[in-house]
Parts: C-alpha cells; sequence; structure tokens
C-alpha cells in the first residue's frame, strides 16, 4: 500500500477515487500513484507497491514480446499440413495469401510457403 499525501495537509475527502484524512490517503493502484505523482502529491511507497509495478512492467513487456512473435511466426510445412483445411484458409486470409486459385490443401500450403519466403526475404 502506498501513502498519498496531499499539498494540503488538513483534506478530507475523495479525490480520484482515494480517501482522504487530514491529507493522507492510500492505494495499491499504480495508474493512480502514477496520477498523483503527476499532480504533485508526495507518494510514499511501500516495497509491495514497487514490486507489483516492476511485475506489471515486466509482464507488459513480456506480452509485446509475444505480439512481436506472433506477428513474425513462420509456418513450416509440416506444421501447415498438420492443421485442418479450415485453418489454413483462415491463416491464408490472416496473411494476405491469395489461395483462390488452388484447388486442394497441399497447393494452399505451398503459396503459404512461397508468401513466408518472399516475406522473409524483404
Amino acid at each position: 500500500m502506498a501513502k498519498i499525501i496531499c499539498p494540503n495537509k488538513e483534506y478530507t475527502g475523495v479525490s480520484a477515487s482515494v480517501s482522504f484524512c487530514n491529507g493522507v490517503g492510500e492505494t495499491e493502484d499504480i495508474r493512480l500513484i502514477k496520477w498523483f505523482e503527476d499532480h504533485g502529491y508526495t507518494v510514499v511507497n511501500n516495497e509491495k507497491v514497487v514490486e507489483k509495478a516492476a511485475i506489471d512492467e515486466k509482464e507488459k513487456e513480456e506480452v509485446t514480446a509475444e505480439e512481436t512473435a506472433t506477428e513474425k511466426e513462420m509456418y513450416t510445412k509440416k506444421a501447415l499440413e498438420g492443421m485442418a483445411a479450415l485453418d489454413i484458409d483462415e491463416l491464408a486470409a490472416r496473411e494476405g495469401v491469395d489461395i483462390s486459385n488452388c484447388k486442394n490443401k497441399n497447393e494452399k500450403i505451398e503459396k503459404i510457403l512461397e508468401y513466408q519466403k518472399v516475406k522473409e526475404e524483404k
């Protein structure tokens, strides 16, 4: 829990959803802590709050890394062969691969692999 200290030491009431009594309030919400800091309040952090902020930041970085990996995801022929035809159609649509002239699953797979190769070269 972080202590939030108002510029007005006598303030009692609610500000940004935090209850204050005699100018002191408490919150664990990282966004609110940042808001109070940005608006001139004094924030006294507890280790738990600092740890939570570090964990939240690490999770954001992991999600960003996963999104980047997904954007660059490449499929092997074996992986594509293991997919259902409908999944291959969805993948082709998502990647923007034109498979309209393909007569079967194997032709669709070859089209996707060709597209990936060209994309990788860029």
